[in-house]
């Protein structure tokens, strides 16, 4: 089965650890599959002197060149661009107000190549003395607007960030397996519920439907956040970190028409998010169904050396009850699986393939591949098959990928979401 989006035969661009810590980042730059997440310094956000504005300057034109470099079609910053990079800062922050002709698009190409910034300098002192309802607080963080509207142009999954909310990323992602659950589409006024996981939070909960508008978070203060275009950053990051979250909802309901709900789901230690199996009979065959919800990984078990909860013990664990059931084939469910941590997924395809190349990354067509192998011996030798569906994304699409190109088991369901590995790239480490 085609898999969507897929670079040759899961050949998989460069991944993902900075400082002994994996980060699963949501975002990135898209080199034709990888993910690039550039990250500001802290001193980026400090104070706005002449000359302080001129090395803003400066660094922009470096970092705009870094991301048309690591870009593999090396986009030009023609008009057609330079209008689409104004679209998405409007997106991003609606008070920023770029009249759209020749001039500006020329004065913004000469503030991406950081030669003049006297059209930034400007609107930031505009909207400096406005009310601001987000956290830009320094120059420095609207110049990085530019830059993150600047990324965005290049594909839909770019973004730059400062290093200072490295913090914030590393929470929304230290538990993956602990997630809300809920697949979510961006509208005007409200998070518009698309699809609630399986196994999730959100289905624990069981309030929730697909369908429901979030129309703001209630925090443990008692603010209330309402939703807009400028608090989506917020409401992602919240959304994500928070252990317990209340939602303002609204629903349509046809005999009563629209009412607000409040919803509050706690994300708890939920068993029924880890690895779990049933046995089933098929055509007369009994088949042994492995639903794994994501590759989920205990750190700091793993970094003390110590025996660790992941996805890899567990589907291990599963193997062998399963031949004791004496099933004739396994079926991997992989339906949801947004991904979590490669090395898991180098184990787990080494219970089914053995010593065997699992992964090629490669950064560019020119560059050498990286080549990654199993990091298990084979445990189960008979017919198999994995399950896929729109949402099988990242770890789940290698793990498929590579259980198709060595022909060890058939795929089915649908296409899958067609993301690959994230990597982390810290821009001051570059040039």
């Amino acid at each position: 089965m085609r898999m969507k989006n897929l670079v040759g035969k899961f050949q998989f661009r460069i991944t993902n650890r900075l400082a002994g810590t994996v980060i699963l980042v949501g975002l990135g730059l898209m080199l034709q599959g990888a993910l690039v997440f550039p990250l500001l310094r802290n001193a980026d956000a400090n104070s706005h002197s002449s000359k302080e504005a001129e090395q803003h300057c400066l660094q922009m034109g470096r970092r705009t060149r870094i991301l048309q470099e690591l870009h593999i079609s090396r986009p030009r910053f023609d008009a057609v661009r330079l209008k689409l990079i104004t679209k998405k800062l409007g997106q991003l922050e609606p008070k920023i107000q770029i009249a759209d002709n020749d001039t500006t698009r020329q004065q913004l190409l000469a503030a991406l190549r950081g030669t003049d910034c006297l059209l930034l300098d400007q609107l930031w002192r505009d909207y400096s003395v406005s009310a601001n309802p987000t956290e830009v607080k320094s120059q420095g963080e609207f110049y990085a607007l530019f830059l993150k509207a600047t990324a965005q142009s290049l594909d839909p999954f770019s973004d730059f960030e400062y290093f200072s909310k490295l913090d914030r990323i590393q929470v929304a992602t230290r538990n993956p397996h602990q997630i809300l659950g809920i697949i979510a589409l961006e509208r005007k006024d409200h998070l518009l519920v698309n699809r609630i996981l399986p196994f999730t939070a959100a289905e624990k909960e069981g309030s929730i439907r697909a369908g429901d508008k979030i129309v703001a978070i209630q925090r443990d203060n008692g603010e209330t956040v309402n939703y807009s275009k400028s608090s989506l950053a917020f409401f992602k990051q919240y959304l994500r970190s928070q252990p317990d979250v209340m939602l303002l909802v609204k629903r349509n309901e046809a005999k009563i028409g629209d009412r607000t709900l409040t919803i509050t789901i706690k994300k708890d230690e939920l068993s029924t998010r880890r690895a779990f199996f049933y046995v089933t009979s098929v055509a007369g065959r009994k088949v042994g169904v492995i639903k794994l919800p994501s590759f989920y990984i205990n750190y700091a078990q793993l970094a003390a050396g110590k025996p660790y909860e992941g996805a890899a013990p567990d589907v291990l664990n599963i193997l062998k009850a399963l031949q004791k059931e004496n099933v004739e084939i396994i079926l991997l469910d992989l339906r949801g699986n947004l991904g979590g941590d490669k090395d898991e997924v180098l184990r787990i395809l080494g219970y089914f393939l053995g010593k065997k190349i699992a992964l090629k990354t490669r950064y560019d067509p020119s560059s050498e591949p990286k080549i990654y192998q199993t990091l298990a011996e084979r445990v189960y030798d008979s017919a198999m098959g994995v399950l896929i569906d729109r949402l099988s994304a990242s770890a789940a699409e290698i793990l498929a990928g590579a259980i198709q190109d060595h022909k060890r088991g058939s795929i089915l369901g649908e296409n899958s979401y067609g993301k690959c590995i994230t990597v982390v790239f810290k821009l001051n480490s570059i040039y």
